[in-house]
């Protein structure tokens, strides 16, 4: 899979698909892809190359959150830095489920972390969501958001033995 971003115009970018978006965002997170940096808000992917900033929104009716559960070691943060944030548990396996407030279940699957230690989730936009991850005796859950202004880094789901 190749992907230019470095010598593309922005409006290049603006024409992607959103599988294309999703695709790129996969291969910053999988450390296939390297910049000076690369993070994303609830809006728009952000990548720094020779000290130029290239701003690409995001799919409108979709939310990026990448979660890095943890048992004893996190960091603090908001907006994920796809080429910078290092979770704990590196290719673990998980079971994820979100679930909106009417009760419906949004995504429920089988996770695993990748290099970075984190689980990549695209979500309905606009939501208040309730988020359950598992593995063997351990879980957590967390309530979290998909605003133009949420987190898209989750950092602070600890796993406890149930």
């Amino acid at each position: 899979m190749m992907f230019l971003v470095g010598c593309s115009s922005e409006a290049q970018h603006e024409s992607w698909s959103p599988e294309q978006f999703k695709n790129v965002v996969q291969a910053y997170g999988d450390r296939e892809l390297a910049s000076e940096a690369a993070s994303i808000t609830g809006e728009a992917l952000w990548i720094t190359e020779e000290g130029e900033q290239l701003e690409i929104p995001i799919p409108t009716d979709e939310f990026f959150v990448s979660i890095a559960p943890y048992r004893t070691v996190t960091h603090d943060c908001e907006i994920h830095s796809l080429t910078g944030c290092q979770g704990e548990l590196v290719h673990e396996t998980f079971t994820v489920t979100v679930i909106d407030e009417k009760g419906d279940i949004v995504n429920q699957d089988n996770y695993s972390t990748g290099v970075n230690g984190f689980i990549d989730l695209w979500l309905p936009r606009d939501q208040t969501l309730q988020v359950f991850i598992e593995s063997g005796e351990e879980q957590v859950e967390a309530e979290l958001t998909t605003y133009s202004d949420s987190p898209t880094c989750i950092t602070t789901m600890q796993l406890q033995k149930s």
